[in-house]
Protein backbone atom coordinates (compact mmCIF):
# COMPACT_ATOMS: atom_id res chain seq x y z
CA UNK A 1 0.00 0.00 0.00
CA UNK A 2 1.58 3.45 -0.76
CA UNK A 3 2.36 5.53 2.25
CA UNK A 4 0.91 8.87 0.70
CA UNK A 5 -2.59 9.33 0.26
CA UNK A 6 -1.66 11.77 -2.53
CA UNK A 7 -2.27 11.71 -6.27
CA UNK A 8 0.57 12.56 -8.20
CA UNK A 9 -0.02 14.60 -11.96
CA UNK A 10 0.27 11.99 -14.82
CA UNK A 11 0.97 15.09 -17.21
CA UNK A 12 1.35 18.77 -16.02
CA UNK A 13 1.97 21.89 -18.49
CA UNK A 14 1.13 25.40 -17.30
CA UNK A 15 -0.20 27.98 -20.35
CA UNK A 16 3.12 28.75 -22.19
CA UNK A 17 3.90 33.05 -21.38
CA UNK A 18 0.65 33.02 -19.07
CA UNK A 19 0.75 31.05 -15.97
CA UNK A 20 -2.77 31.67 -14.92
CA UNK A 21 -3.60 28.61 -16.23
CA UNK A 22 -2.71 25.12 -16.17
CA UNK A 23 -3.10 21.93 -17.46
CA UNK A 24 -3.16 18.41 -15.28
CA UNK A 25 -4.11 15.16 -16.41
CA UNK A 26 -4.38 12.34 -13.39
CA UNK A 27 -6.26 8.72 -13.03
CA UNK A 28 -9.45 9.40 -11.89
CA UNK A 29 -11.81 5.71 -11.13
CA UNK A 30 -11.03 3.54 -14.23
CA UNK A 31 -10.23 6.68 -16.52
CA UNK A 32 -7.85 8.94 -16.76
CA UNK A 33 -9.16 13.11 -16.22
CA UNK A 34 -7.45 16.29 -17.85
CA UNK A 35 -8.32 19.15 -15.83
CA UNK A 36 -6.99 22.81 -16.79
CA UNK A 37 -7.22 25.24 -13.12
CA UNK A 38 -7.67 28.94 -12.99
CA UNK A 39 -4.18 29.59 -10.91
CA UNK A 40 -5.12 32.76 -9.12
CA UNK A 41 -8.93 30.90 -7.83
CA UNK A 42 -7.70 27.62 -8.13
CA UNK A 43 -10.99 27.02 -9.75
CA UNK A 44 -11.44 24.17 -12.56
CA UNK A 45 -12.02 25.99 -15.59
CA UNK A 46 -11.96 22.53 -18.05
CA UNK A 47 -12.80 18.80 -16.87
CA UNK A 48 -12.56 16.37 -19.68
CA UNK A 49 -12.62 12.66 -19.45
CA UNK A 50 -10.98 10.24 -21.22
CA UNK A 51 -13.68 8.74 -23.75
CA UNK A 52 -13.05 4.75 -24.53
CA UNK A 53 -9.86 4.05 -21.40
CA UNK A 54 -7.81 6.28 -23.53
CA UNK A 55 -4.28 6.80 -21.91
CA UNK A 56 -2.78 9.76 -22.22
CA UNK A 57 0.74 10.64 -23.06
CA UNK A 58 1.81 13.78 -23.56
CA UNK A 59 0.08 17.04 -23.16
CA UNK A 60 0.83 20.21 -24.97
CA UNK A 61 -0.51 23.58 -25.24
CA UNK A 62 -0.89 25.74 -28.65
CA UNK A 63 -3.02 26.40 -31.57
CA UNK A 64 -4.30 25.49 -34.88
CA UNK A 65 -6.02 27.31 -37.83
CA UNK A 66 -9.14 27.21 -38.09
CA UNK A 67 -11.36 29.82 -40.91
CA UNK A 68 -14.09 31.23 -39.10
CA UNK A 69 -13.36 30.63 -35.44
CA UNK A 70 -11.67 33.54 -34.48
CA UNK A 71 -10.53 36.85 -36.21
CA UNK A 72 -6.95 35.18 -37.10
CA UNK A 73 -8.11 32.00 -37.47
CA UNK A 74 -6.54 30.43 -34.85
CA UNK A 75 -7.91 28.80 -31.95
CA UNK A 76 -6.46 28.06 -28.85
CA UNK A 77 -5.72 24.30 -28.05
CA UNK A 78 -4.87 21.41 -25.81
CA UNK A 79 -3.06 18.12 -27.54
CA UNK A 80 -3.38 15.06 -25.87
CA UNK A 81 -0.86 12.27 -27.74
CA UNK A 82 -2.53 8.75 -26.72
CA UNK A 83 -1.08 5.36 -26.32
CA UNK A 84 -3.11 3.81 -29.15
CA UNK A 85 -1.87 6.79 -31.30
CA UNK A 86 -4.40 9.19 -31.58
CA UNK A 87 -3.81 13.03 -31.27
CA UNK A 88 -7.00 14.87 -29.84
CA UNK A 89 -7.40 18.57 -29.85
CA UNK A 90 -9.25 20.09 -27.30
CA UNK A 91 -10.41 23.48 -27.45
CA UNK A 92 -10.06 26.12 -24.75
CA UNK A 93 -13.58 28.10 -26.08
CA UNK A 94 -15.67 25.13 -27.13
CA UNK A 95 -14.43 22.79 -24.20
CA UNK A 96 -14.97 20.44 -26.74
CA UNK A 97 -12.24 17.90 -29.18
CA UNK A 98 -12.46 19.39 -32.48
CA UNK A 99 -10.21 17.38 -34.04
CA UNK A 100 -8.55 14.25 -33.88
CA UNK A 101 -5.83 12.53 -35.86
CA UNK A 102 -4.97 8.38 -36.14
CA UNK A 103 -1.57 7.01 -35.73
CA UNK A 104 -0.84 3.26 -34.89
CA UNK A 105 1.96 4.23 -32.23
CA UNK A 106 1.84 5.26 -28.58
CA UNK A 107 2.44 9.23 -29.41
CA UNK A 108 5.34 10.24 -26.60
CA UNK A 109 5.31 14.30 -27.74
CA UNK A 110 3.68 16.76 -30.07
CA UNK A 111 4.37 20.27 -31.01
CA UNK A 112 2.65 22.55 -33.72
CA UNK A 113 4.47 25.54 -35.17
CA UNK A 114 3.15 29.05 -34.37
CA UNK A 115 0.59 29.54 -37.61
CA UNK A 116 -1.09 26.05 -36.45
CA UNK A 117 -1.02 24.66 -39.53
CA UNK A 118 1.83 21.98 -39.29
CA UNK A 119 2.42 19.61 -36.16
CA UNK A 120 4.93 17.12 -35.59
CA UNK A 121 4.39 13.56 -33.42
CA UNK A 122 7.08 11.72 -31.94
CA UNK A 123 6.21 7.70 -31.47
CA UNK A 124 8.00 5.66 -29.28
CA UNK A 125 9.84 4.10 -32.53
CA UNK A 126 12.70 5.61 -34.35
CA UNK A 127 10.07 7.82 -36.80
CA UNK A 128 9.03 11.90 -36.43
CA UNK A 129 5.62 12.39 -38.16
CA UNK A 130 5.33 15.89 -39.62
CA UNK A 131 1.20 16.24 -39.95
CA UNK A 132 -0.37 19.01 -42.14
CA UNK A 133 -3.19 20.06 -39.76
CA UNK A 134 -5.16 21.51 -42.64
CA UNK A 135 -5.83 18.43 -44.12
CA UNK A 136 -5.10 15.95 -41.61
CA UNK A 137 -2.97 14.37 -43.38
CA UNK A 138 0.79 12.68 -43.21
CA UNK A 139 3.18 14.96 -45.24
CA UNK A 140 6.47 13.36 -44.39
CA UNK A 141 8.17 11.19 -42.20
CA UNK A 142 11.98 11.65 -40.39
CA UNK A 143 14.15 8.85 -39.41
CA UNK A 144 15.05 9.60 -36.44
CA UNK A 145 19.00 7.95 -36.24
CA UNK A 146 18.95 4.82 -34.04
CA UNK A 147 16.77 5.65 -30.97
CA UNK A 148 13.13 6.11 -29.93
CA UNK A 149 11.84 9.95 -30.08
CA UNK A 150 10.52 10.88 -26.33
CA UNK A 151 10.63 14.83 -26.58
CA UNK A 152 10.26 17.32 -29.46
CA UNK A 153 10.95 21.19 -29.17
CA UNK A 154 10.48 23.68 -31.91
CA UNK A 155 12.69 26.99 -31.88
CA UNK A 156 10.86 30.67 -32.10
CA UNK A 157 11.18 31.18 -35.86
CA UNK A 158 9.87 27.07 -36.42
CA UNK A 159 13.06 26.82 -38.11
CA UNK A 160 15.03 24.24 -36.09
CA UNK A 161 13.61 21.46 -34.27
CA UNK A 162 15.27 19.77 -30.96
CA UNK A 163 14.57 15.80 -30.55
CA UNK A 164 15.33 14.01 -28.11
CA UNK A 165 15.56 9.82 -26.82
CA UNK A 166 18.66 9.70 -24.69
CA UNK A 167 20.41 12.21 -27.20
CA UNK A 168 19.66 15.25 -28.68
CA UNK A 169 19.78 15.48 -32.41
CA UNK A 170 19.32 19.61 -33.59
CA UNK A 171 17.85 19.39 -37.00
CA UNK A 172 17.07 22.13 -39.77
CA UNK A 173 13.54 21.63 -40.74
CA UNK A 174 13.65 22.73 -44.51
CA UNK A 175 16.72 20.62 -45.51
CA UNK A 176 15.43 17.63 -43.20
CA UNK A 177 19.24 17.31 -41.82
CA UNK A 178 20.65 17.07 -38.44
CA UNK A 179 23.32 20.06 -37.81
CA UNK A 180 24.17 18.76 -34.15
CA UNK A 181 24.10 15.74 -31.59
CA UNK A 182 24.44 16.75 -27.97
CA UNK A 183 25.51 13.83 -25.07
CA UNK A 184 25.50 13.56 -21.60
CA UNK A 185 22.11 12.24 -20.06
CA UNK A 186 22.42 9.41 -18.23
CA UNK A 187 18.62 8.63 -19.67
CA UNK A 188 15.63 9.36 -21.90
CA UNK A 189 15.23 13.53 -21.89
CA UNK A 190 12.16 14.66 -20.15
CA UNK A 191 11.49 17.74 -21.16
CA UNK A 192 13.38 20.66 -23.74
CA UNK A 193 13.17 24.03 -24.43
CA UNK A 194 14.69 26.82 -26.31
CA UNK A 195 16.07 30.21 -24.63
CA UNK A 196 14.08 33.22 -26.03
CA UNK A 197 16.82 34.17 -28.46
CA UNK A 198 17.30 30.44 -29.45
CA UNK A 199 21.33 30.58 -29.07
CA UNK A 200 20.65 27.73 -26.49
CA UNK A 201 18.92 24.83 -25.21
CA UNK A 202 17.82 23.55 -22.10
CA UNK A 203 17.35 19.90 -21.13
CA UNK A 204 16.54 17.88 -18.51
CA UNK A 205 16.04 13.76 -18.08
CA UNK A 206 14.92 11.28 -15.95
CA UNK A 207 16.28 10.14 -12.93
CA UNK A 208 19.22 13.07 -13.79
CA UNK A 209 20.90 15.69 -11.27
CA UNK A 210 21.83 17.78 -13.72
CA UNK A 211 20.25 20.90 -16.19
CA UNK A 212 22.00 20.86 -19.31
CA UNK A 213 22.87 23.94 -21.63
CA UNK A 214 23.30 23.37 -25.04
CA UNK A 215 24.95 26.14 -27.60
CA UNK A 216 23.04 25.78 -30.93
CA UNK A 217 25.28 28.24 -32.73
CA UNK A 218 25.54 26.89 -36.20
CA UNK A 219 28.77 28.87 -35.88
CA UNK A 220 30.66 26.62 -33.86
CA UNK A 221 30.55 22.46 -33.66
CA UNK A 222 30.29 23.00 -29.67
CA UNK A 223 28.27 20.01 -28.33
CA UNK A 224 29.02 20.45 -24.60
CA UNK A 225 27.24 21.11 -21.82
CA UNK A 226 28.05 25.00 -21.21
CA UNK A 227 26.35 25.38 -17.71
CA UNK A 228 26.66 22.54 -15.45
CA UNK A 229 23.59 23.09 -13.58
CA UNK A 230 22.60 20.40 -11.09
CA UNK A 231 20.46 20.07 -8.53
CA UNK A 232 20.49 18.03 -5.47
CA UNK A 233 18.06 15.23 -6.56
CA UNK A 234 16.22 14.67 -10.05
CA UNK A 235 15.23 17.12 -11.98
CA UNK A 236 11.62 16.92 -13.24
CA UNK A 237 10.47 20.19 -14.86
CA UNK A 238 12.43 23.44 -16.02
CA UNK A 239 11.85 26.66 -17.32
CA UNK A 240 13.58 29.57 -18.86
CA UNK A 241 13.03 33.69 -18.79
CA UNK A 242 13.00 36.07 -20.83
CA UNK A 243 16.75 37.06 -19.53
CA UNK A 244 18.15 33.47 -19.17
CA UNK A 245 17.52 33.29 -15.86
CA UNK A 246 16.94 28.59 -15.47
CA UNK A 247 14.87 27.65 -12.87
CA UNK A 248 14.42 23.50 -12.17
CA UNK A 249 12.16 21.59 -9.84
CA UNK A 250 13.59 17.99 -8.25
CA UNK A 251 11.24 15.50 -6.98
CA UNK A 252 12.45 16.29 -3.43
CA UNK A 253 10.12 19.41 -3.96
CA UNK A 254 13.10 21.51 -4.36
CA UNK A 255 12.90 24.37 -6.81
CA UNK A 256 15.90 26.06 -7.65
CA UNK A 257 17.16 28.99 -9.63
CA UNK A 258 20.56 30.00 -12.01
CA UNK A 259 20.90 33.87 -12.40
CA UNK A 260 22.24 34.11 -15.72
CA UNK A 261 23.40 30.93 -15.88
CA UNK A 262 25.45 31.54 -19.25
CA UNK A 263 27.37 34.39 -20.54
CA UNK A 264 29.73 35.68 -23.17
CA UNK A 265 32.42 35.49 -20.76
CA UNK A 266 30.93 32.38 -19.09
CA UNK A 267 33.72 29.48 -19.08
CA UNK A 268 32.46 26.33 -21.29
CA UNK A 269 31.99 23.12 -18.66
CA UNK A 270 33.91 20.44 -19.94
CA UNK A 271 33.28 18.14 -16.91
CA UNK A 272 31.10 17.19 -14.97
CA UNK A 273 33.09 17.94 -11.63
CA UNK A 274 32.47 21.40 -12.39
CA UNK A 275 28.99 21.73 -11.04
CA UNK A 276 26.81 25.17 -10.67
CA UNK A 277 24.37 24.75 -7.56
CA UNK A 278 21.40 27.41 -7.96
CA UNK A 279 21.45 30.53 -7.20
CA UNK A 280 18.31 30.19 -4.77
CA UNK A 281 16.31 27.71 -4.13
CA UNK A 282 12.41 27.70 -3.20
CA UNK A 283 11.08 24.94 -0.66
CA UNK A 284 7.60 24.68 0.70
CA UNK A 285 7.65 22.52 4.11
CA UNK A 286 4.59 21.46 6.10
CA UNK A 287 3.58 22.85 9.79
CA UNK A 288 4.85 20.11 11.17
CA UNK A 289 8.33 19.73 9.96
CA UNK A 290 10.62 21.56 7.82
CA UNK A 291 11.89 18.21 7.38
CA UNK A 292 8.48 17.19 4.97
CA UNK A 293 8.40 18.97 1.77
CA UNK A 294 5.33 19.73 0.06
CA UNK A 295 5.85 17.91 -3.55
CA UNK A 296 5.70 20.83 -6.63
CA UNK A 297 4.15 19.45 -9.60
CA UNK A 298 5.36 22.28 -12.21
CA UNK A 299 6.50 25.66 -12.02
CA UNK A 300 7.27 28.58 -14.70
CA UNK A 301 8.26 31.92 -14.73
CA UNK A 302 5.57 34.40 -13.72
CA UNK A 303 5.14 38.08 -13.78
CA UNK A 304 9.01 40.24 -13.16
CA UNK A 305 10.80 38.06 -10.83
CA UNK A 306 8.19 35.78 -9.94
CA UNK A 307 7.93 32.09 -10.24
CA UNK A 308 4.65 30.16 -10.57
CA UNK A 309 4.29 26.48 -9.47
CA UNK A 310 1.74 23.95 -8.92
CA UNK A 311 2.07 21.53 -5.34
CA UNK A 312 0.19 19.01 -3.55
CA UNK A 313 -1.95 16.45 -4.90
CA UNK A 314 -2.75 16.09 -8.92
CA UNK A 315 -6.34 16.16 -8.16
CA UNK A 316 -6.52 18.85 -5.65
CA UNK A 317 -3.31 21.00 -6.53
CA UNK A 318 -2.51 24.56 -5.31
CA UNK A 319 -0.91 27.26 -6.64
CA UNK A 320 1.22 30.22 -5.82
CA UNK A 321 3.54 32.76 -6.98
CA UNK A 322 6.22 33.78 -5.07
CA UNK A 323 9.26 36.33 -5.82
CA UNK A 324 13.02 35.05 -5.65
CA UNK A 325 13.71 38.61 -5.17
CA UNK A 326 13.80 41.19 -2.41
CA UNK A 327 12.43 44.84 -2.33
CA UNK A 328 16.01 45.95 -3.28
CA UNK A 329 16.22 43.47 -6.58
CA UNK A 330 18.83 41.03 -5.03
CA UNK A 331 18.01 37.71 -5.34
CA UNK A 332 17.08 35.63 -2.13
CA UNK A 333 19.46 32.72 -1.81
CA UNK A 334 16.38 30.48 0.27
CA UNK A 335 12.87 31.02 0.52
CA UNK A 336 10.82 28.53 2.80
CA UNK A 337 6.91 28.25 2.41
CA UNK A 338 4.78 26.80 5.34
CA UNK A 339 1.88 25.21 4.07
CA UNK A 340 -0.50 22.88 5.70
CA UNK A 341 0.63 19.29 5.66
CA UNK A 342 -0.54 16.82 3.16
CA UNK A 343 -2.95 13.92 4.28
CA UNK A 344 -1.27 10.13 4.32
CA UNK A 345 -1.84 7.14 5.80
CA UNK A 346 1.03 7.39 7.86
CA UNK A 347 -0.42 9.91 10.14
CA UNK A 348 -2.53 7.23 11.86
CA UNK A 349 -2.68 3.95 13.03
CA UNK A 350 -4.61 1.78 10.60
CA UNK A 351 -5.29 -2.08 10.65
CA UNK A 352 -3.90 -3.92 7.46
CA UNK A 353 -7.22 -4.44 6.13
CA UNK A 354 -7.84 -2.02 3.29
CA UNK A 355 -11.89 -1.57 3.92
CA UNK A 356 -10.79 -0.37 7.74
CA UNK A 357 -13.55 1.86 8.07
CA UNK A 358 -10.72 4.81 9.11
CA UNK A 359 -9.50 4.75 5.19
CA UNK A 360 -12.38 4.69 3.70
CA UNK A 361 -13.10 8.18 5.66
CA UNK A 362 -9.55 9.39 5.20
CA UNK A 363 -9.94 8.62 1.17
CA UNK A 364 -13.14 10.63 0.95
CA UNK A 365 -11.59 13.32 2.90
CA UNK A 366 -8.54 13.59 1.03
CA UNK A 367 -10.85 13.13 -2.87
CA UNK A 368 -8.16 9.69 -3.17
CA UNK A 369 -9.71 7.69 -6.05
CA UNK A 370 -7.46 4.97 -5.52
CA UNK A 371 -7.48 4.20 -1.74
CA UNK A 372 -11.51 4.80 -1.54
CA UNK A 373 -11.47 2.37 -4.47
CA UNK A 374 -9.56 -0.08 -2.17
CA UNK A 375 -12.11 0.02 0.45
CA UNK A 376 -15.12 -1.01 -2.47
CA UNK A 377 -14.53 -4.51 -1.17
CA UNK A 378 -17.10 -7.56 -2.21
CA UNK A 379 -18.21 -8.90 0.99
CA UNK A 380 -22.34 -7.92 1.86
CA UNK A 381 -21.28 -7.88 5.19
CA UNK A 382 -17.97 -5.24 5.28
CA UNK A 383 -20.24 -3.15 2.84
CA UNK A 384 -23.18 -2.31 5.54
CA UNK A 385 -20.88 -2.20 8.13
CA UNK A 386 -18.99 0.36 7.09
CA UNK A 387 -22.06 2.57 4.97
CA UNK A 388 -23.58 2.11 8.19
CA UNK A 389 -20.37 3.98 10.27
CA UNK A 390 -19.59 6.30 7.54
CA UNK A 391 -20.53 10.30 8.72
CA UNK A 392 -23.13 11.86 6.97
CA UNK A 393 -20.49 14.42 5.98
CA UNK A 394 -18.81 11.78 3.73
CA UNK A 395 -22.19 10.38 2.65
CA UNK A 396 -22.35 12.49 -0.64
CA UNK A 397 -18.59 12.06 -1.82
CA UNK A 398 -18.95 8.98 -1.62
CA UNK A 399 -21.97 8.85 -3.69
CA UNK A 400 -20.41 11.18 -6.26
CA UNK A 401 -17.25 8.41 -6.49
CA UNK A 402 -19.78 5.59 -6.93
CA UNK A 403 -21.76 7.79 -9.81
CA UNK A 404 -17.87 8.51 -11.56
CA UNK A 405 -17.37 4.39 -11.49
CA UNK A 406 -20.99 4.00 -12.81
CA UNK A 407 -20.05 5.79 -15.99
CA UNK A 408 -17.93 2.63 -17.47
CA UNK A 409 -18.76 -0.21 -18.04
CA UNK A 410 -21.62 -1.67 -16.38
CA UNK A 411 -20.10 -4.96 -16.23
CA UNK A 412 -16.92 -4.12 -14.18
CA UNK A 413 -18.89 -2.26 -11.61
CA UNK A 414 -20.96 -5.15 -9.90
CA UNK A 415 -19.11 -4.28 -6.77
CA UNK A 416 -19.80 -0.44 -7.01
CA UNK A 417 -23.72 -1.00 -7.65
CA UNK A 418 -23.34 -3.47 -4.68
CA UNK A 419 -22.31 -0.33 -2.53
CA UNK A 420 -24.27 2.01 -4.69
CA UNK A 421 -27.55 -0.07 -3.32
CA UNK A 422 -26.23 -0.11 0.70
CA UNK A 423 -25.52 4.07 0.66
CA UNK A 424 -29.34 4.41 -1.14
CA UNK A 425 -30.72 1.88 1.81
CA UNK A 426 -29.03 2.90 4.81
CA UNK A 427 -28.68 6.90 3.98
CA UNK A 428 -32.19 7.21 2.57
CA UNK A 429 -33.68 10.01 4.58
CA UNK A 430 -30.12 11.84 4.34
CA UNK A 431 -30.28 12.12 0.93
CA UNK A 432 -33.34 12.92 0.22
CA UNK A 433 -32.07 16.35 2.16
CA UNK A 434 -30.01 17.04 -0.95
CA UNK A 435 -32.06 18.21 -4.18
CA UNK A 436 -29.05 18.70 -6.01
CA UNK A 437 -28.05 15.06 -5.81
CA UNK A 438 -30.92 14.03 -7.05
CA UNK A 439 -29.97 16.05 -10.79
CA UNK A 440 -26.66 14.44 -10.74
CA UNK A 441 -28.47 10.88 -10.31
CA UNK A 442 -30.20 11.80 -13.56
CA UNK A 443 -27.29 11.74 -15.34
CA UNK A 444 -26.72 7.99 -14.23
CA UNK A 445 -29.90 6.58 -15.64
CA UNK A 446 -29.37 8.65 -18.66
CA UNK A 447 -25.58 7.15 -19.59
CA UNK A 448 -26.98 3.67 -18.35
CA UNK A 449 -30.23 3.36 -20.08
CA UNK A 450 -28.89 4.90 -23.10
CA UNK A 451 -27.30 1.09 -23.73
CA UNK A 452 -29.67 -1.13 -25.49
CA UNK A 453 -28.59 -4.22 -23.22
CA UNK A 454 -29.53 -2.76 -20.00
CA UNK A 455 -33.11 -2.11 -20.34
CA UNK A 456 -33.58 -2.77 -17.01
CA UNK A 457 -32.24 -0.10 -16.21
CA UNK A 458 -34.51 2.47 -17.55
CA UNK A 459 -36.96 2.32 -14.89
CA UNK A 460 -34.19 4.40 -12.81
CA UNK A 461 -35.90 7.45 -14.91
CA UNK A 462 -38.52 7.19 -13.51
CA UNK A 463 -38.14 6.37 -9.86
CA UNK A 464 -36.18 9.60 -9.74
CA UNK A 465 -38.13 11.77 -11.49
CA UNK A 466 -40.74 11.11 -8.95
CA UNK A 467 -38.37 12.00 -6.18
CA UNK A 468 -37.68 15.19 -7.82
CA UNK A 469 -41.57 15.75 -8.56
CA UNK A 470 -41.35 15.02 -4.74
CA UNK A 471 -38.35 17.63 -3.97
CA UNK A 472 -40.39 20.30 -6.29
CA UNK A 473 -43.55 19.76 -4.38
CA UNK A 474 -42.13 20.26 -0.91
CA UNK A 475 -40.37 23.06 -2.47
CA UNK A 476 -43.57 25.16 -3.63
CA UNK A 477 -45.37 23.97 -0.58
CA UNK A 478 -42.86 25.96 1.55
CA UNK A 479 -42.73 28.52 -0.83
CA UNK A 480 -46.89 28.82 -0.39
CA UNK A 481 -46.57 29.20 3.18
CA UNK A 482 -44.39 31.72 3.84
CA UNK A 483 -46.65 34.07 1.43
CA UNK A 484 -49.67 32.48 3.22
CA UNK A 485 -49.48 32.58 6.79
CA UNK A 486 -53.60 32.93 7.23
CA UNK A 487 -53.10 29.09 5.60
CA UNK A 488 -50.79 27.91 7.81
CA UNK A 489 -52.54 29.23 10.60
CA UNK A 490 -56.18 27.66 9.57
CA UNK A 491 -54.28 24.02 10.21
CA UNK A 492 -53.98 21.75 13.12
CA UNK A 493 -50.94 20.67 14.37
CA UNK A 494 -52.40 16.73 13.87
CA UNK A 495 -53.15 17.50 9.99
CA UNK A 496 -49.97 19.01 9.51
CA UNK A 497 -47.88 16.12 11.35
CA UNK A 498 -50.74 13.45 9.37
CA UNK A 499 -48.94 15.37 6.02
CA UNK A 500 -45.28 15.44 7.21
CA UNK A 501 -45.50 11.53 8.51
CA UNK A 502 -47.19 10.97 4.68
CA UNK A 503 -44.63 12.55 2.69
CA UNK A 504 -41.54 10.71 4.54
CA UNK A 505 -43.21 7.41 3.77
CA UNK A 506 -43.75 8.12 0.13
CA UNK A 507 -39.78 9.48 0.49
CA UNK A 508 -38.78 6.21 2.02
CA UNK A 509 -41.19 4.20 -0.59
CA UNK A 510 -39.27 6.18 -4.06
CA UNK A 511 -36.04 6.11 -2.61
CA UNK A 512 -36.66 2.09 -1.70
CA UNK A 513 -38.10 1.93 -5.54
CA UNK A 514 -35.05 3.17 -6.09
CA UNK A 515 -33.00 0.68 -4.43
CA UNK A 516 -35.02 -2.19 -6.28
CA UNK A 517 -34.34 -0.25 -9.32
CA UNK A 518 -30.16 -1.19 -8.12
CA UNK A 519 -30.98 -4.63 -7.56
CA UNK A 520 -32.29 -5.05 -11.18
CA UNK A 521 -28.91 -3.70 -12.20
CA UNK A 522 -27.34 -5.67 -10.15
CA UNK A 523 -28.88 -8.12 -11.75
CA UNK A 524 -28.12 -7.22 -15.14
CA UNK A 525 -24.68 -6.76 -14.42
CA UNK A 526 -23.94 -10.23 -13.18
CA UNK A 527 -25.80 -11.55 -15.44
Amino acid sequence: MPASIQHKALLTAFWPGRPDRCAIVSKDVDFQRMRVYDTKSGHVVIDYNAENNEQFTCLRWGQIKQQGKSSNGLVRVIVLGTQSGSILFYSTVTKSIIKRLQGTKPVTDFVLTKDGTIGYAATNELFVTQWNLETESVQRVWLEDTQETTKLVLDHDDTLMATAGKDIHLWDIKTNKVLKKYTGHSDVVTKMLFTKDDKHLVSIAEGDVHVHVWNTSLQNQDVTDLAGLVMSEPAIDVDVSGTGTILAVSVDGRLGLWENPVSEDAPVIVTRSAKRTPSAIIRVVTKDSEKNAVPLLAAVFGNKDEVAFGRGSGLTPQFENVSYRDSDGNIVPETVLTRSSIITIDSISLPSTPSNQSLLILALKANDTDHINRCLVPEPEMIRANVMQLPTAQVVPLVHHLMNRLKTSCSKNLVVIMWFKTVLLVHSAYLMTKPALVTSLAGIHKNLGSAERFPKTLALQGRLGLIQSQIDARTRQIWNTENDDDDVLEQSESESESEEEEEEEEEEDDMLDLVGDADAMEEVCAY
